[in-house]
């Protein structure tokens, strides 16, 4: 599982193309899993993570998370460095 978001789980992901511009994956996405709120059904769907960036110490991560759920409009998410300023992921 893969939480990205406050909203948003992904499970059972396939990746390919790490360590490439661009790594894609198929699993499923469930939606609507903030706290206090019931989680819709899974999707199947697929994702795309794009635009690495160096964070420091040869830490390359994807700042881009692409989503496409099947009989859903597909979205983009923006994402950060997630090290800290002491090196800290």
């Amino acid at each position: 599982m893969c939480t990205v978001d406050w909203g948003n789980s992904y499970h059972d992901l396939r990746w390919s193309g790490w360590n490439h511009r661009v790594a894609r994956a198929t699993g499923t996405v469930r939606t609507g899993c903030a706290p206090n709120f019931e989680c819709a059904a899974d999707r199947p769907a697929r994702l795309r993570l794009s635009h690495p960036v160096d964070c420091g110490s040869a830490l390359f991560f994807y700042t881009r998370l692409r989503v496409r759920p099947a009989g859903r409009p597909a979205y983009t998410e923006e994402l950060d460095c997630p090290i800290q300023g002491d090196g800290d992921i």
